[in-house]
């Protein structure tokens, strides 16, 4: 299987997106796929026979398309490939994507480093609307963890702003630090 996993990098919010995965027997055992099984009810698999020679010794093209209902936020499946092999029944090919809504954070994740308890770091994240006509709120942290203060300044009038995160290590914290907002 090329690839052996499909992430899907650029995919919007009603629209739909295809990648291709090809598939070809290896050895000297004939082989077929009998079925092909989907997680997801916002993607589709189809499977395109690609004949060329014997028919036990073809190879195949497996489309994997996100439908155009698959809501924004992290996409992850597995596409079962039912073959007719004792040794290897079913072949899983990981799908793995982002579906980007109107409005869009970049960075998604920030890696915070190593921190010393009462330390204090800044990031910023943008946040865009996509379309050009659209308008978008200055963004807010309803409810922000007490260890985050954040300013919001305008990049581009109602479509993109910059939100300044001042982060804060408490005091007495050790270990692990993170969190979300």
């Amino acid at each position: 299987i090329e690839p052996g996993h499909v992430y899907f990098k650029k995919v919007f919010s009603g629209e739909k997106a295809e990648e291709l995965v090809k598939i070809s027997p290896t050895g000297d055992v004939p082989a077929s796929i009998k079925e092909v099984k989907t997680g997801s009810e916002h993607i589709s698999a189809e499977l395109i026979d690609n004949r060329t020679g014997s028919p036990a010794f073809q190879d195949w093209t497996l489309k994997l398309t996100i439908l155009d209902t698959a809501p924004a936020g992290r996409l992850t499946d597995t596409v079962t490939l039912v073959t007719d092999q004792e040794v290897q029944k079913e072949i899983a090919v990981d799908v793995l994507g982002f579906v980007r809504g109107p409005v869009s954070v970049r960075p998604t994740q920030s890696y915070l480093g190593t921190l010393v308890p009462g330390e204090t770091i800044e990031k910023t994240f943008t946040v865009t609307h996509r379309d050009e006509d659209g308008d978008l709120t200055a963004p807010t942290i309803d409810t922000p963890p007490d260890w985050l203060t954040f300013t919001v300044d305008t990049e581009i009038e109602n479509r993109r702003y910059n939100v300044k995160v001042t982060i804060k290590v408490p005091e007495n914290h050790q270990g692990r630090f993170g969190g979300t907002f």
